[in-house]
């Protein structure tokens, strides 16, 4: 055997060192999928997670679980909103009869006040009068 064949037979076995520790090194990291995903919360020991299509399962009814409760409040949301609308339109509805009930009173008393002045100043007038008819009478007598 010749220089060459030596070299090769050496390159050889480094590389099949090399291939074998490269192979341990796989299996060492090696995951079984199958059990990953199927892992049920029986299964489960510590420091493994619960299996993939488990979690799936949990996130899919959370999911649903904040559906459902955005929906309530959406609800909630709308009713309430709409509950606000009414009392608004009732209260502005009960805001115009009491203006025009104002504007009433305000009139009537304007009114009032006018007829105080005018019997006021008839009051005063007569009350001249009678005066000046007294002493009309008491320069008859």
């Amino acid at each position: 055997m010749n220089l060459l064949g030596k070299i090769f037979v050496v390159a050889i076995l480094v590389m099949s060192v090399f291939f074998m520790g490269l192979s341990v090194v796989v299996y060492a990291t090696h995951k079984n999928w199958v059990a990953a995903i199927n892992r049920p919360q029986t299964d489960v020991k510590p420091g493994e997670p619960l299996g993939l299509k488990f979690q799936l399962q949990e996130a899919q009814a959370k999911a649903k679980d904040l559906e459902d409760r955005l929906t309530k409040l959406k609800n909630e949301v709308d009713s309430e909103t709409a509950a606000r609308r009414a009392q608004l339109a009732k209260l502005q509805s009960e805001l115009a009869d009491v203006t025009k009930e104002r504007d009433l009173l305000v009139i009537n008393e304007a009114k009032l006040t006018q007829e105080a002045r005018v019997a006021l100043e008839t009051t005063q007038q007569s009350q001249q009068m009678l005066d000046a008819k007294i002493a009309e009478i008491e320069t008859l007598r």
